[in-house]
């Protein structure tokens, strides 16, 4: 029986962490896409980008996480602010709203929000596309595991 292995991660021999790798060998690195337990029941999975990672007191790895928000996280007066700037910053009356309920369900809205995770609640790797506008998203297929984004939004502000 061979032994389980063992996550663990790779380091810059000035200390700094540059890859945690799985149990399963999956590599993680800082500007990853990444998938985090929500927690919650009946919760999709949180989507955010690896910063960077960082070792507690403790030795527990750490990783410093940028929020990407879905747009059910986004409260809806919100959410009518942002489809109204994206109108406004185009000015030219086409058709702004994406109808294909596939593509609109992967659309994202990134933050400047940074919060720090333990590793262990990475479940997965995704794929964030940015476009600069709601024309060139129409270029986004709906796959497996990707998304994208046109807007931020910062739940501060």
């Amino acid at each position: 029986k061979t032994p389980k292995k063992k996550s663990r991660y790779e380091r810059t021999e000035n200390g700094e962490i540059t890859s945690f790798i799985t149990e399963d060998d999956v590599v993680y690195r800082p500007g990853d896409c990444v998938y985090i337990e929500s927690r919650r029941p009946n919760t999709p999975y949180f989507i955010c980008s690896i910063q960077d990672f960082k070792l507690s007191k403790r030795d527990h790895l750490l990783m410093n996480v940028k929020w990407y928000y879905r747009q059910s996280e986004v409260p809806d007066s919100v959410y009518q602010h942002l489809v109204q700037d994206r109108n406004n910053e185009n000015d030219s009356g086409r058709e702004l709203v994406i109808t294909d309920p596939v593509v609109r369900s992967r659309e994202l809205f990134i933050s400047d929000y940074v919060d720090t995770y333990h590793a262990a609640a990475l479940r997965g790797k995704c794929n964030i596309s940015h476009f600069s506008d709601i024309f060139a998203a129409r270029e986004f297929k709906a796959r497996i595991d990707s998304f994208f984004y046109i807007l931020g939004y910062n739940p501060e502000t």
